[in-house]
């Protein structure tokens, strides 16, 4: 069986607040993405539209909705990979309710062979 981890960025309040968070089973992990860049292999762009919706219209605020499945993780020092002539991936539920590449086109669901992260941004490496 694959182990899948769940990656996505931690808005709630915190000495967290701002970091990626990883959770694998029971376990979670935070990256300060000042520090850490993260590369996912073979992530899936999870998204739950019904929430993400809500968001989008201002019904509901800070609510997690989307995140990255991916079936392994890779951690190293900020600077350690280069992001240059990668497409961004993004997901801002207030901008639009989906995860969008960088053409704006909905990638819900989408897998994606290598992703990466630089700073806040997350990059199709692959």
């Amino acid at each position: 069986m694959v182990r899948m981890l769940k990656v996505r960025f931690h808005l709630g309040g915190g000495v967290h607040k701002g970091h990626f968070q990883v959770r694998e089973a029971k376990e979670v992990r935070y990256y300060d993405p000042a520090k850490f860049q993260l590369r996912m292999k073979n992530g899936l762009l999870h998204n739950q539209p019904t929430t993400a919706e809500k968001i989008n219209c201002g019904e509901i605020n800070k609510t997690p909705c989307s995140w990255i499945r991916c079936e392994s993780l890779e951690v190293a020092e900020a600077g350690t990979w280069t992001t240059e002539g990668c497409a961004e991936v993004s997901y801002n539920p207030k901008v639009a309710p989906h995860w969008r590449d960088h053409r704006g086109q909905n990638i819900d669901g989408s897998v994606v062979a290598v992703l990466t992260t630089e700073g806040r941004q997350v990059y199709r490496t692959d």
